[in-house]
């Protein structure tokens, strides 16, 4: 009867066993298929000359479709506003309304500093994503561009150029070419959620 029982005993912890062993080769599959479209984000990003935070790549594997940023909108009004401020430059060299084109383009110039502001803490849109996705090494692309382009304003013709209506542009572009590397990530992701 000892032997029938502990047969038993082993018998039963043998089928646990292979329960536990096919169930850790699931979750060895699941995670080399994350690792494999992780890698796929990495990719991606990389060979469009964008860095992504540490571990980020994986967050896409949580992500609803509702998370997903949509494309920013033209900033139309700070462009015209960048616009002004770059007029009002030339208008400070001549003499002409010195004093209200320097202060004019003084609040052009912290408007958009707030705006550049919004747009690194991703104000307005799935702050969620993009601060996993593009975190403190977006910021310090756009702060050195920023920061260029405070530094060139100083610089005696060089503030000449229409500097600020270019880091508007380029803001928006990077702010646009992130959303739409975001959105194709998400893709990879919801391609092996189906496949």
């Amino acid at each position: 009867m000892a032997v029938s029982e502990r047969y038993k005993q082993l018998k039963e912890t043998y089928a646990k066993a292979q329960e536990v062993h096919s169930k850790v080769k699931e979750v060895h599959a699941e995670y080399k298929k994350n690792y494999e479209h992780a890698e796929k984000v990495r990719e991606i990003f990389h060979d469009n000359r964008e860095e992504l935070e540490e571990g980020s790549a994986e967050a896409f594997s949580g992500i609803e479709v509702g998370d997903l940023p949509k494309k920013p909108k033209f900033p139309w009004f700070i462009l015209c506003v960048a616009l002004v401020k770059d007029i009002l430059d030339y208008l400070t060299l001549t003499g002409i309304g010195y004093v209200v084109a320097l202060i004019v383009s003084i609040l052009a110039g912290m408007i958009i500093f707030v705006w550049s502001w919004n747009k690194v803490r991703f104000k307005g849109m799935k702050a969620g994503i993009m601060k996993k996705v593009a975190g403190s090494k977006y910021a310090t692309k756009f702060w050195t561009k920023f920061l260029i382009l405070l530094g060139a304003d100083f610089i005696p013709l060089v503030n000449l150029l229409p500097l600020e209506t270019i880091f508007v542009l380029l803001a928006y572009y990077q702010e646009a070419k992130l959303v739409r590397l975001i959105n194709l990530a998400f893709e990879i992701y919801d391609e092996k959620s189906i496949g």
